[in-house]
């Protein structure tokens, strides 16, 4: 566990995504550029579920996405 600025704890979880070969084939170029050492908050998981649909509307913020954070440490 480890504590953050406010004094609650954060746990580490493994975060796993699957991706089939004909959507490795389409997206070659963004799954290439998806930076996977970096930590990441839960709470910006519906961007990265939205990232992951390819999918885009003027209210969503992707950059909040994990595959978009590259080496922002969200």
């Amino acid at each position: 566990m480890t504590t953050t600025r406010n004094g609650e704890g954060t746990y580490e979880i493994p975060f796993v995504v699957w991706v089939s070969d004909k959507y490795r084939h389409e997206n070659a170029a963004f799954i290439n550029s998806w930076n996977t050492d970096i930590p990441y908050i839960s709470d910006k998981t519906a961007y990265s579920i939205i990232d992951l649909m390819r999918m885009s509307h003027p209210s969503i913020d992707l950059t909040k996405s994990i595959f978009r954070l590259k080496n922002n440490k969200q």
